[in-house]
């Protein structure tokens, strides 16, 4: 994965970006993944958004796929969080991938 990745917040991933996260991160195994978050435009703020329906209409209808993806999403939500707190209490927090 490009490093770079992981040095900005994911609300400013790219769609490129999200791509490279679920190609190398814990979704790899997660069949069409990768073309389906290119087809529906995923950037970083929409991955930060996903829902379960909005899951399913993008063609994930694999329940248990649906669920580990939402905990994935959870996961960054709660970096994003945290980055946004520590920035505003003047602190700092470099990414750092985890598996």
């Amino acid at each position: 994965m490009d490093e770079d990745i992981w040095d900005k917040p994911v609300c400013e991933w790219t769609v490129q970006d999200v791509c490279c996260w679920i190609q190398v991160g814990p979704l790899q195994d997660g069949a069409g993944l990768v073309q389906a978050a290119f087809i529906n435009n995923i950037s970083g703020r929409t991955l930060l958004r996903l829902n379960d329906e909005l899951l399913q209409r993008m063609g994930i209808h694999q329940m248990s796929l649906r669920r580990v993806i939402l905990l994935e999403v959870l996961q960054l939500k709660l970096q994003h969080e945290l980055q946004e707190l520590l920035y505003i209490t003047g602190s700092s927090l470099t990414y750092e991938k985890t598996k």
